[in-house]
């Protein structure tokens, strides 16, 4: 499999976007007339990737676009250039009949974060803002297995809820770790910024997290902070 690396140019998170002679279509879908010309790519993140051959959790309404978008995805498929952000999001495309992509490597921002002394004991948790289809985001987060988390750790953990509009170089200076309970979507960004700096993280490559899991993986934080204070 093909693989691209990006360059940190802060385009490449936008829903559509240049990219050298291509146009780039992230979170956006191509039109007709973007295809016609020959240089559009569809940059297959989680979530438009898993709905090519499944129905996840949510709205009547959505089940019926995604069947309409799968359509027209059979029609157009031949005809524009396909990324992927994660190695296994090419088996959901190979499924649906979409056999060349390529690998895209989505580069951490964040680098060489200078650790800062806090007293609570602090664990970020990923959570994007979302208006529609929130039944399907609460289901691909493990929101739930989140709010039994907090519930367990309530007035002993501090839990710092993002959505990717904040300022993580100061956020990150100041975690104990990471929770990323998803039922789906893969490796993120996040993660490698995470090994970067050296923050634990807690992620099921098998989409299949558990309660007792992050649990178990906050607890041992909690231990080796109180054995170094």
């Amino acid at each position: 499999m093909k693989v691209i690396r990006l360059d940190k140019t802060g385009k490449q998170f936008e829903d559509k976007f240049i990219y050298g002679d291509r146009i780039i279509f992230k979170e956006a879908h191509p039109k007709i007339k973007d295809v016609l010309k020959g240089t559009a790519v569809k940059w297959w993140i989680g979530t438009d990737a898993l709905t090519l051959v499944k129905y996840p959790p949510g709205s009547f309404i959505w089940h019926i676009r995604i069947l309409l978008r799968r359509i027209y995805y059979k029609l157009i498929h031949k005809y524009i250039d396909h990324w992927i952000v994660a190695e296994h999001l090419g088996g959901y495309l190979y499924k649906f009949g979409i056999h060349d992509c390529c690998l895209v490597i989505d580069p951490p921002i964040y680098k060489k974060i200078r650790k800062r002394k806090h007293r609570d004991i602090n664990i970020l948790y990923y959570y994007p803002k979302c208006t529609k289809n929130r039944k399907f985001k609460e289901w691909v987060y493990g929101y739930d297995i989140f709010k039994k988390v907090e519930s367990f750790f309530e007035g002993f953990v501090n839990f710092i809820v993002v959505d990717g509009s904040q300022n993580m170089n100061m956020i990150y200076s100041i975690i104990d770790g990471y929770i990323r309970p998803n039922r789906h979507d893969g490796w993120s960004r996040m993660l490698d910024e995470c090994e970067i700096n050296k923050i634990p993280y807690y992620f099921d490559g098998n989409f299949n997290p558990t309660v007792d899991g992050v649990i178990e993986f906050v607890q041992k934080i909690i231990k080796k902070r109180c054995a170094s204070d």
